[in-house]
């Protein structure tokens, strides 16, 4: 919430700090995590439309939406950084201890449930 309007000034094309239909893009969604708080990594935006290769569309579509959602990079793999939860939670999802959360270990995770 802290960083709303800062990250929607990408959106303000002509300077007079409202942000117009003809300005927005096709969609724009806003989303709430609960998380632990200590994230302060940037805002990043995810837009309609991004290109993506096949083999990450390939990875995103048998990973569960939750882990699509927080892999900010796009890379198949969710960093320490990219986790939304706590570093206890990564650490049991973490099944291989290499450091990353892969699909299929979100997968099992999800499976496991809360």
């Amino acid at each position: 919430m802290q960083n709303a309007a800062r990250s929607l000034a990408v959106f303000d094309k002509n300077g007079d700090r409202k942000i117009t239909p003809s300005e927005m893009p096709g969609a724009i969604v806003i989303a709430f995590i609960h998380g632990s708080g200590d994230y302060s990594g940037p805002p990043i935006p995810v837009l309609p439309g991004e290109e993506r290769s096949a083999p990450q569309q390939a990875k995103r579509r048998v990973a569960p939406t939750w882990f699509t959602r927080m892999d900010r990079n796009n890379d198949g793999d969710l960093s320490p950084a990219e986790f939304l939860g706590t570093p206890a939670q990564f650490a049991e999802f973490d099944a291989d201890h290499d450091g990353l959360i892969d699909a299929a270990e979100a997968r099992v995770a999800s499976d496991r449930g809360p």
